[in-house]
């Protein structure tokens, strides 16, 4: 179907919807491309698992996370609130991420209270080339990179905000 005319499309009710899967709408050109065409869009739920490199805590700490998925970047969050880390040993990690990166290393933000035990400048949080777990990472000086620490809490909280590509 081609509309002419300078007026555009308007939907008045209901959605635009494709017959079949794998459709997608070029934004942005009058020729379509590759590198215009938006064909996928997704917003989900997830379950992270608070953990640590050496020992998980004694009782599994999970949390529902949200994403949004718009072409091959995601970005995912999750908050885990007055949780009890007892048993935990190791650096800070969060498994259970929605996709597995995509070969590029990315870095996001954590918040943190009880539940690491040292940090410095540039706290930040990691997800290897190909991977699906987070590591927190702090600077340790002006060259060197470590493993944030964990720390035993009964009541500690912990906010992750990743953005990274798929593909």
């Amino acid at each position: 179907v081609w509309l002419g005319g300078t007026k555009g499309v308007t939907i008045d009710g209901g959605n635009l919807t494709f017959s079949t899967a794998g459709k997608g709408v070029h934004l942005g050109v009058t020729t379509p491309t590759a590198a215009n065409l938006l064909d996928d869009y997704e917003e989900g739920t997830f379950t992270g698992t608070f953990i640590g490199a050496s020992s998980a805590p004694s009782t599994a700490v999970t949390a529902t996370g949200v994403y949004t998925k718009i072409g091959n970047f995601v970005n995912a969050s999750v908050y885990f609130g007055n949780e009890n880390t007892t048993g935990i040993s190791g650096a800070i990690q969060v498994t259970g991420m929605p996709f597995v990166n995509s070969g590029y290393i990315t870095v996001g933000t954590y918040l943190s209270r009880y539940m690491h035990s040292s940090g410095g400048a540039a706290s930040t949080a990691y997800l290897a080339a190909g991977g699906g777990t987070v590591q927190m990472i702090y600077g340790r000086d002006t060259n060197t990179w470590a493993a944030t620490p964990s720390r035993v809490s009964t009541a500690g909280y912990f906010v992750l905000n990743m953005g990274y590509s798929t593909a």
